[in-house]
C-alpha cells in the first residue's frame, strides 16, 4: 500500500491555497484544499488526513469571522481533532484566541500571516506529524487467515454492515491501515490474525508486533470499529474496569487512538506466562467439563470478584429496562424475527415442527412486553457481553476480558446469565441434540423455584448424548455460579436469573448467523422461562 503524510488545508484565500499546497508538495506530502468549511467536511467524509491547517476567519479582511472556530469546536465535539494535528495559520491572530484554540481544540500551533515563512510553515507541520500524529508509514503488515476487506465486510458502521463492493469499504480499508500504524508506530512489522468478533459491531484482531532488535513482545488484542463506540468502549474500561479488575493477571489499555472514522483500542494482559491464548469457545470446544468448571470458577471468582462483590445495598430493580436497554431490544422486531423461523407456527401460541407431538408453547415475546419483570436485587459494575468471544483463556486456566463496549451497571446476574445463554443456544452446535433433546435439557435447567433446588439437578436430567450432557453440567455449575453471587440475598428467589435469561434467549433471535435450530432452543427457552416467571400472553 503507497502511504502518504496527508495534508488538509481550509483556507479561503486562494493564492494561500496555492502556496501552501506548493510547499507541501515539494516537501511530499499529499495535499487537498478547500476554501470553505463546507467543502473541507466533504473531504473529511470521503477521506481521510493527517494534519490540518485551517485558517480561522473564512471572510477576507473580516477579522470577526471566526468560522474557523466554529469547525473547531465541531471536530471536537464528534472527537475528530484527536485524529488530526491542528495548526491555525491566521491573520488574526488574537492572544485570546490563541489560548482559547490551544484550551479547547488541541491545537499543535498558531502562526500568523504577517510574519509568514515557508520554512516555519513547513518546520510546524513536520512537528505536528512527529510530535502528535506519531505514524509510522513504514510499518510492514502481514495479515494471516482473512484479509482486511474480509474483516471490514463483517464490521457494523453508522447501524449497517458495510458492504464489500460500497465506497465506505475502500475507504475504511485505506484507514484501517493507517489506524494500525498509529497504534503500532514504535514497531517495525506487525503479524495480523483476525479473531471472531462474535455478534458485536466491532472487529478483533490479534496482534504480534516486531520491533527489530529489542525483539518480539507478548501478543495483544486489538479492538476496531466506528470511532465513537471505540471511544465509549475507552470510557467504559477507564470508569469500570481499571479499578476493578485487577490483580497479579488484568486486562490493561496499551493504547486507543482513532483515525477519521474508524478508532481503535489495544488490549494486553498482564500475567500472562505463555504467548498461547485462546477464546472460552475454541476452549469450550475441547475441553471436559472438569476442565471447564475451574475456568469458570477463576473467572467470576477471581477476575471479576471486585465487580460482583460491590453490590451496596438490595433494591427494586427492573430487570425488564435493563435488558432491553442493554441489547436495544424491540418487541415489534422480535416478532418479525421469530417469524423468519419457518418451522414455528402460530402468534400467541407457538407449535414447534421439529418436535413429533402437538404441543404447543407460550409465545415469550408477546408475554414479555405484556408485563415488566421487575425483582429485589443488586445492581453492580458488569462487563455485559460474556459471549464465547470475550473471555481469554490460557494454557494454565487463567482468563481474561476484553471488548467493554457493553460495560456498565446493571443487574448482577448479567454476565453469568449471558454466558449460560451462549453455552445452551450457542456452544452446543446444531449437529449435536436434536430439538427434542433441547427440550428435554431446557425442562430440566428452566424447572426450578428455588436456589436451593440447584442441588438436586443431578437427579432430574440424564442424558446418553455427551454434548448434551456436557451442556447441562455446565450449565448447571452456572447456575450454582448465580447462586453464590446472591449469597447475601435470602430470598432465593431463582426468578431473576430466569428473567436474565429470558432475555438473552430473546436477543438470541437476532443472531442470524446461527443456524435456526439454534435460533428456535432459545426460542423454546424463553417460552419455558415465560411460564415459570409467570408471564402470559
Amino acid at each position: 500500500m503507497n502511504r502518504m503524510k496527508r495534508v488538509l488545508i481550509l483556507e479561503d484565500e486562494q493564492s494561500w491555497v496555492d502556496d501552501l499546497t506548493e510547499v507541501l508538495e515539494s516537501a511530499g506530502y499529499e495535499v487537498a484544499a478547500a476554501r470553505t468549511v463546507e467543502q473541507a467536511k466533504e473531504l473529511l467524509r470521503y477521506g481521510f488526513y493527517h494534519v490540518l491547517s485551517t485558517d480561522i476567519s473564512m471572510a477576507e479582511g473580516d477579522g470577526s469571522n471566526d468560522e474557523g472556530f466554529q469547525w473547531l469546536d465541531d471536530l471536537s465535539q464528534h472527537g475528530i481533532n484527536r485524529s488530526l494535528a491542528i495548526i491555525v495559520l491566521t491573520a488574526y491572530g488574537h492572544t485570546q484566541r490563541m489560548r482559547e484554540a490551544f484550551r479547547r481544540y488541541n491545537v499543535q500551533d498558531f502562526l500568523g500571516k504577517d510574519d509568514y515563512t515557508d520554512a516555519e510553515f513547513l518546520k510546524a507541520v513536520e512537528r505536528a506529524f512527529r510530535e502528535e500524529s506519531q505514524i509510522n508509514l513504514n510499518l510492514n503488515i502481514h495479515w494471516q487467515g482473512q484479509k482486511p476487506d474480509q474483516v471490514l465486510a463483517n464490521l457494523e458502521f453508522e447501524g449497517k454492515r458495510v458492504r464489500r463492493d460500497a465506497e465506505l469499504h475502500q475507504l475504511l480499508s485505506v484507514e484501517l491501515d493507517d489506524l494500525l500504524c498509529r497504534l503500532f508506530y514504535y514497531a517495525k512489522s506487525l503479524i495480523v490474525e483476525p479473531l471472531d468478533a462474535g455478534h458485536g459491531k466491532g472487529a478483533m484482531l490479534k496482534i504480534q508486533a516486531s520491533l527489530g532488535e529489542d525483539g518480539i513482545p507478548k501478543p495483544v488484542v486489538v479492538k476496531f470499529g466506528e470511532a465513537s463506540l471505540i471511544d465509549r468502549e475507552y470510557r467504559n474500561f477507564r470508569e469500570h474496569v481499571e479499578n476493578f479488575v485487577g490483580g497479579a493477571r488484568s486486562t490493561n489499555v496499551k493504547d486507543w487512538r482513532r483515525t477519521q472514522k474508524l478508532g481503535g483500542i489495544v488490549y494486553s494482559f498482564l500475567g500472562v506466562t505463555n504467548e498461547r491464548f485462546e477464546s472460552f469457545g475454541e476452549f469450550y470446544s475441547r475441553a471436559d467439563v472438569g476442565q471447564i468448571k475451574p475456568v469458570i470458577d477463576h473467572l467470576f471468582q477471581q477476575t471479576c470478584a471486585r465487580w460482583y462483590s460491590n453490590t451496596g445495598n438490595i433494591g427494586l430493580f427492573n430487570l425488564t429496562a435493563d435488558y432491553c436497554n442493554l441489547f436495544n431490544l424491540d418487541f415489534d422486531k422480535l416478532e418479525h424475527n421469530r417469524e423468519d423461523l419457518k418451522s414455528v407456527q402460530g402468534r400467541g401460541k407457538l407449535l414447534f415442527e421439529d418436535l413429533t407431538h402437538d404441543r404447543k408453547f407460550t409465545n415469550p415475546i408477546q408475554a414479555a412486553r405484556e408485563q415488566e419483570i421487575v425483582k429485589p436485587t443488586y445492581s453492580v459494575a458488569t462487563h455485559g457481553d460474556f459471549n464465547e468471544n470475550n473471555i481469554l483463556v490460557d494454557p494454565t486456566g487463567n482468563t481474561w476480558l476484553i471488548d467493554f463496549g457493553a460495560t456498565g451497571t446493571g443487574h448482577i446476574l448479567r454476565d453469568v446469565a449471558k454466558l449460560d445463554s451462549v453455552v445452551r443456544f450457542q456452544l452446543l452446535t446444531e449437529s449435536q441434540a436434536t430439538f427434542a433433546e433441547r427440550l428435554e435439557l431446557e425442562e430440566a435447567l428452566c424447572g426450578m423455584r428455588r436456589f436451593a433446588e440447584i442441588d438436586d439437578l443431578p437427579k432430574r436430567f440424564t442424558s446418553k448424548n455427551p454434548a448434551v450432557a456436557k451442556t447441562f453440567e455446565v450449565s448447571s455449575h452456572l447456575l450454582a455460579q448465580a447462586r453464590k453471587l446472591l449469597s447475601r440475598n435470602v430470598n432465593d428467589d431463582i426468578g431473576e436469573y430466569y428473567a436474565a435469561l429470558l432475555f438473552n434467549a430473546l436477543n438470541t433471535l437476532r443472531f442470524y448467523s446461527l443456524p435456526n435450530l439454534q435460533r428456535q432452543h432459545a426460542l423454546l427457552s424463553a417460552s419455558l422461562l415465560a411460564d415459570r416467571l409467570g408471564l402470559r400472553v
